[in-house]
């Protein structure tokens, strides 16, 4: 802040997916509520962290008592964007400019508020290039959070019965996690059936499972401050050969993009060598995904045949290719993968 004259940088977060930079500085996370509760609970949902030279100060609708320290000023207020608009403007009366991270997800009513844009410094990208390389405490805290996903998505397969629903496999994978040490749960995405063609919402629904069904759980989380996002791809009963080929075809999509993600390669030029390996036209299509993680569930750089991002040792990722059939149908098996020299490690082991 010295450095760059700034007021102090202002963290604008939003629970309960997009609080990382709040996290990555602070340690915290704010848990707001999703919804508000009431009109006045103006800005309900978001969380913004203001750090100057002096201190931290969080302002939310409504604050854990575990978000609090002695060394962190906390503020709870109704109007939560009134209060935050008129500290910068107190600070601003100082120095001119101020750092804001998280301009993505500012909430609108907020940026009346806030000076003109020539005064702000974005430091999105900064922040994203440091929460890139992750540190061996972080690395081990992913891959605990991983494996703990891995054997919860279990629990969820052996639960799988003909005429059970999709919410019940949600429930006995929810279950499992929380028994297994995860804070919080995000979210557990259930399919079955003709769903997996589309992201449907709400997570699970009431439909009953038949046998023959694909069934595709999705299982994103936090673990110690850091996320988990796992996910995997069965059949109900014993599956025919179409089927069975079908998921042994996401499992390769996905165990080949691991093998091309390679140290100082752009992450680009990998993508193009897993295209180049995984030709599955006119039956099945390959289309790649997959984002770095940590302490939110996406995060910056994605994998893309566009993204310019030079791979290093110790990032990492979660690598989610999904192949399409059927006349739309979809299924993806998710890994979370740590970048190493030698050869990549994944880390959502049972």
């Amino acid at each position: 802040m010295r450095d760059q004259a700034l007021a102090g940088v202002l963290l604008v977060g939003v629970f309960p997916e997009k609080e990382g930079h709040v996290a990555y500085l602070t340690g915290y996370r704010i848990w707001t509520p999703l919804w508000p509760s009431s009109d006045a609970l103006t800005g309900a949902g978001f969380s913004f962290v203001l750090v100057t030279a002096s201190e931290v100060e969080l302002f939310a609708t409504r604050l854990d008592p575990t978000s609090k320290c002695d060394l962190i000023r906390a503020t709870e207020c109704n109007n939560l964007l009134a209060a935050v608009g008129s500290r910068i403007s107190d600070l601003l009366r100082s120095t001119p400019r101020m750092g804001v991270a998280g301009l993505d997800i500012l909430p609108y009513p907020l940026s009346p508020r806030l000076p003109s844009a020539h005064n702000l410094v974005d430091l999105d990208s900064e922040l994203f290039r440091w929460r890139a390389q992750k540190d061996d405490f972080e690395r081990q805290i992913l891959a605990e959070g991983a494996a703990l996903a891995a054997r919860a998505i279990e629990a969820g397969r052996s639960a799988t019965r003909p005429t059970r629903l999709n919410r019940d496999i949600a429930a006995a994978v929810i279950s499992a996690a929380i028994g297994l040490g995860a804070q919080h749960i995000l979210r557990c995405r259930v399919r079955s059936g003709g769903e997996t063609g589309v992201v449907r919402w709400p997570y699970a629904s009431d439909r009953e499972l038949l046998r023959g069904d694909f069934v595709q759980v999705d299982l994103v989380g936090i673990h110690k401050n850091y996320v988990f996002d796992v996910s995997r791809a069965w059949i109900v009963g014993t599956g025919d050969s179409n089927q069975l080929d079908a998921i042994g075809r996401a499992e390769q999509l996905t165990q080949s993009l691991v093998k091309c993600l390679r140290p100082d390669l752009s992450i680009a030029a990998a993508v193009d060598a897993w295209r180049l390996t995984n030709d599955l036209a006119p039956t099945y299509e390959a289309i790649v995904d997959g984002h770095s993680i940590g302490l939110d569930v996406v995060e910056p750089p994605w994998i893309t045949l566009s993204e310019p991002f030079c791979l290093k040792e110790g990032m990492v990722f979660c690598v989610e290719p999904s192949v399409k059939f059927d006349g739309g149908q979809a299924l993806k098996v998710e890994e979370t993968v740590l970048i190493k020299k030698e050869e990549n490690v994944i880390l959502s082991v049972l």
